[in-house]
């Protein structure tokens, strides 16, 4: 009996050093949809945008935009497309770990987010569980060109600050010096005239 067992251990060990082990599968990735913004037209020639309808679970449906940095303003807007539970619209920088932010539809059926992040951004849109059909819109504003905005220094030149608040009696301190310098000057001649005269 105990060589039995003994085989059944040896042999159980044997196929389990030369059995591939199998893995668990991980949850599916929700599906990934790279925005594609187009230019605005006139009247609303103001950046790019785009829009997009679909349906989503609870594991959601994901936009990848890229076209975003610190100095392009965007937002998302999420409208549900029926009335139902509260829609679920997260948003986060593509090199973060963790989601930066989330909203909800409110009981207009609107989700809103505005943003300004550097490198794309993923934004993903679930429903409490059963599909809801969704529209998505994105907009990418026009890069603010920082080092162009034109912005008043906030240092003046004394002769402005001067000029602007008057400056008083200091503002004629060279005429002052002058005349110092003329009556010391008149003074000293008529020392000088008193010495020499007997």
């Amino acid at each position: 009996m105990r060589q039995r067992t003994l085989v059944a251990c040896v042999l159980a060990c044997a196929i389990l050093a030369h059995a591939s082990p199998v893995l668990a599968k991980a949850p599916p990735k929700p599906p990934m949809i790279e925005v594609v913004l187009e230019e605005q037209k006139p009247p609303l020639d103001s950046g790019k945008a785009a829009i997009y309808e679909g349906r989503a679970d609870a594991a959601g449906v994901a936009f990848y935009i890229k076209n975003t940095n610190i100095q392009t303003p965007a937002a998302v807007v999420l409208e549900a497309g029926e009335p139902g539970p509260p829609m679920t619209m997260q948003l986060k920088n593509d090199f973060s770990t963790e989601w930066d932010r989330t909203v909800r539809t409110g009981e207009d059926g609107l989700a809103i987010a505005r943003f300004r992040t550097e490198g794309p951004t993923v934004v993903l849109v679930k429903s409490a569980g059963d599909m809801q059909s969704f529209r998505l819109g994105v907009w990418v504003g026009q890069e603010l060109k920082f080092h162009t905005v034109a912005t008043a220094t906030p240092f003046v030149t004394p002769a402005k600050y001067q000029a602007g608040h008057g400056g008083g009696w200091l503002r004629h301190w060279p005429w002052l010096l002058a005349l110092l310098g003329v009556a010391a000057g008149g003074v000293a001649v008529q020392r000088l005239r008193r010495r020499r005269t007997p």
